[in-house]
């Protein structure tokens, strides 16, 4: 299944578009590691796993087809805008969360089954 836009002649597949996106966030998720520390590739990590998963039991509920809508890309995606607003919104409160964002509020956030 490959989803492209209607009114564009050879227009690139949404995959190819959000590897290009999660390329260009490279540089943003290295300066956050800086700033933060490895707590960000840990939860980045488990956002996209926990995406993933969701995902696919939710797919699976709704009897369609899994592997075409997760190698799309756009669950990674979200997963890593997610870590990185979850970042701003802690580091208010930075000091008390040990200079990063707590692993399991990445896990309560980003799962509908999970509680936050």
């Amino acid at each position: 299944m490959e989803n492209r836009s209607p009114y564009i002649v050879n227009a690139p597949s949404v995959s190819i578009i959000m590897l290009k996106v999660l390329l260009a966030l490279i540089p943003g998720i290295a300066l956050y590691v800086l700033v933060f520390g490895l707590g960000v590739i840990i939860n980045i990590l488990l956002a996209s796993l926990t995406v993933i998963l969701t995902e696919s039991v939710i797919l699976a509920l709704r009897k369609l087809p899994i592997k075409p809508f997760i190698l799309d890309g756009s669950g990674l995606v979200t997963a890593c805008y997610f870590v990185l607003f979850l970042v701003n919104i802690f580091m208010v409160d930075w000091v008390t969360t040990y200079l990063t964002q707590r692993w399991w509020d990445t896990l309560s956030y980003s799962s509908p089954f999970l509680p936050s």
